[in-house]
C-alpha cells in the first residue's frame, strides 16, 4: 500500500508541471465587458463592407503553447451565417502581420456572452514578450459584434473592404475584450524533474510486478 501511495503521489506531481493558465485577458470583474460593441462584418454583409477587428496582446512570462481564446461577442439581427474565423497573427511594426493559427465559431449567439475559439489542433507556442493580434474575421454575410473591454485596455486594428489599399489602420482605441488561455512549457529543471519521477515509477512499478510473481 506503501508503494502504491508513493506512485500516486509521482504522478500527481508529474500533472502539475504543465498546467492550463491564463495568458492574457482584459476582461473585468465576473468575466464583465462593455455594451459598446466594434463591428465585424462579412464580405456580403448588407452594408456592402467587409470589417476585420484584431486586438493585440502580449506573450505571458514563460513561452506557452496557445490553447484558446475567449471573445465577447454577439449578432445583429441582420446577421446570416453567424461564422466567426478566428485568427492568431504576428505583429508586424505595431499591425497585425501573418497567419500563425486559426479557428472557427460555427455559431456566434445573439450574444453578448464570452466564445471560445479552439486553437488546440494549432499548438503555436507564445514567446515572452512578443507582441501578437488576435482577429475576428466575419464569414460571408455575418453581421456580428465584438465588445469593448471595461478595463481601461487600448489598442485596436480594423480592415475595411472599402479602403483603398485594404491594409491594417492600427489605432489607439479601446480594445475589444478577449482572453487567452494556454499552457506553459516547462523551464528544463522542469523536464528533468518529470524524467526523473517517470524513471521513478518505472521502477516501482517492474519491482512490483516481480514480487507479485
Amino acid at each position: 500500500m506503501k508503494r502504491i501511495s508513493v506512485i500516486l503521489i509521482q504522478l500527481a506531481f508529474v500533472g502539475s508541471i504543465v498546467r492550463a493558465d491564463v495568458i492574457y485577458s482584459n476582461l473585468g470583474p465576473g468575466d464583465s465587458f462593455d455594451t459598446v460593441a466594434y463591428l465585424v462584418l462579412g464580405p456580403t454583409s448588407n452594408l456592402g463592407v467587409d470589417i476585420d477587428i484584431a486586438a493585440p496582446f502580449m506573450g505571458s512570462a514563460q513561452p506557452t503553447v496557445l490553447a484558446s481564446a475567449e471573445m465577447a461577442l454577439g449578432h445583429s439581427p441582420l446577421s446570416g451565417n453567424n461564422e466567426l474565423l478566428v485568427q492568431l497573427r504576428s505583429d508586424v511594426g505595431g499591425s497585425p502581420g501573418s497567419v500563425l493559427a486559426s479557428s472557427s465559431v460555427a455559431q456566434v449567439p445573439a450574444g453578448p456572452t464570452l466564445v471560445t475559439a479552439d486553437f488546440s489542433a494549432s499548438p503555436v507556442t507564445l514567446q515572452p514578450g512578443n507582441t501578437y493580434w488576435l482577429v475576428a474575421d466575419a464569414n460571408d454575410d455575418a453581421f456580428l459584434l465584438w465588445f469593448w473591454n471595461n478595463t481601461g485596455d487600448f489598442g485596436v486594428a480594423e480592415r475595411q473592404s472599402d479602403i483603398p489599399g485594404g491594409g491594417w489602420n492600427a489605432f489607439d482605441g479601446v480594445s475589444p475584450a478577449f482572453r487567452i488561455n494556454g499552457n506553459v512549457v516547462p523551464e528544463p529543471s522542469g523536464l528533468i524533474l518529470t524524467s526523473l519521477a517517470l524513471v521513478g515509477l518505472l521502477l516501482q512499478a517492474g519491482g512490483t510486478a516481480y514480487r507479485c510473481r
